[in-house]
């Protein structure tokens, strides 16, 4: 993948950011929700890519920090899950059987089937991390909730992309979300919840680094 270096400027809205790109200002579209505070600071730099999506002219794909790459495209994620769960690296022994799959008014990323076992899988991509707990979300999410609650109903999955391969430890995040984090706890003996790093290089060719713990003991001092 052909990808340009740029400058971030300023994020202008959720999902359009102004780069410096050859001395000049340009806007690009960014396809991440998320608030990105750690990650999206003035002059820190950025990989575009030059393609046309919400009528700007390039889209942002990944930034650095610490110097690794940190894929910002969340669309981009489930391609990830895809692969991993393909090689086996995760949710041994399952199958994709669908991709975008509905169940009454909610939507997954993936239905995946092992023997007669079916089950929706939801992907989640982490971007928030310290030296060895990555956390999520980064923002309040009432999608991820309602998420979670069909999900445990259903006996679905849950994965966790972070992009980095610092983190050993991956906890939910109560001092962004505690709603969120509440329901992931309470309902996790319901929900298969998995983890897992990779890291990227320049070309965002990326490779499966390790799957990470979830210490549930913390909230349970």
């Amino acid at each position: 993948m052909k990808l340009i270096k740029g400058v971030f400027k300023k994020r202008l809205n959720r999902f359009v950011v102004e780069a410096i790109l050859d001395n000049k200002t340009v806007r690009a579209h960014l396809p991440n929700p998320g608030r990105l505070w750690e990650l999206l600071v003035p002059g820190r730099l950025l990989y575009l890519k030059e393609e046309r999506r919400e009528g700007l002219p390039y889209t942002v794909w990944a930034t650095e920090r610490d110097g690794s790459i940190i894929c910002l495209h969340t669309q981009y994620t489930n391609y990830v899950a895809e692969r991993l769960i393909e090689e086996g690296r995760v949710f041994e022994g399952y199958k994709i059987v669908k991709r975008e799959f509905s169940s009454g008014r909610h939507r997954f990323d993936f239905l995946i089937k092992k023997g007669k076992s079916e089950i929706p899988l939801e992907v989640k991509s982490v971007t928030l991390f310290g030296k060895r707990v990555a956390m999520f979300p980064d923002a309040i999410t009432t999608r991820g909730r309602r998420h979670i609650e069909v999900l445990a109903k259903m006996r679905g999955g849950i994965l966790f992309v972070v992009h980095s391969p610092r983190p050993d430890y991956f906890l939910p995040d109560f001092h962004t979300d505690p709603q969120f984090s509440e329901r992931l706890y309470t309902l996790r003996d319901f929900i298969t919840i998995k983890a897992v790093s990779v890291k990227w290089d320049p070309m965002m060719r990326f490779e499966f680094v390790k799957g990470l713990s979830i210490p549930w003991e913390v909230y349970e001092r």
